[in-house]
Parts: C-alpha cells; structure tokens; sequence
C-alpha cells in the first residue's frame, strides 16, 4: 500500500542518519550492543529492533555490499509498532530509538 511504502522510504532515511552518528554506528558495528540486549524486556521489544538494526549496521559498514536491503529490518518495525494512520518520520525515530536502547 502507499501507506507502507512511505513508511518503508521514512524508514530508509532514517537508517541513514542513524548509520552516520558514529558513535551508535560504532557501537552496534562492533556488536558491542549485543551484550546489553535483555530479550525479557518488553519495553524495548525483546532486543528485537536493536538486532535488526546490528544486522543492517553491520551489512552497511562490511564493505561487502554495493547496496544492503533494510527489508528484514522494515518488516520488524511495522510488525511491532501499532498499524494506525498518519505516520511521520518523527514518529518512526522515536520508535526506532525506543527499541535502540
């Protein structure tokens, strides 16, 4: 639907300033995240956004890809973030970041 594929494109942009703040580049690139992961919390949905975006991170920064496919990391937000109209970007930041930390 469009409604998907605008939240799929605010998503991208926000992946890609995201990806560009060396600090959280560096510490989800190094898996460093991945000792602070706590699947038990539901307020950060069980580490599964910040394992997501480790993946997307690390295909990103690996040198190995021309260009790196956020599907798996798409699908991951829109399956846990509430299905309600009118998104904006400010609103898929905040819950991208959310499940970050």
């Amino acid at each position: 639907t469009n409604a998907h594929r605008n939240g799929s494109d605010m998503i991208n942009t926000i992946i890609q300033c995201l990806a560009h703040t060396k600090p959280l580049r560096d510490y989800f690139v190094s898996g460093a995240y991945k000792q602070h992961l706590n699947p038990k919390n539901p307020l950060a949905y069980k580490g599964q956004i910040a394992s997501a975006f480790g993946a997307v991170m690390n295909d990103i920064w690996s040198g190995d890809f021309d260009i790196v496919a956020i599907d798996s990391f798409v699908r991951t937000v829109f399956e846990l973030q509430a299905h309600t109209a009118n998104k904006d970007s400010a609103y898929y930041l905040s819950f991208i970041l959310d499940g970050l930390h």
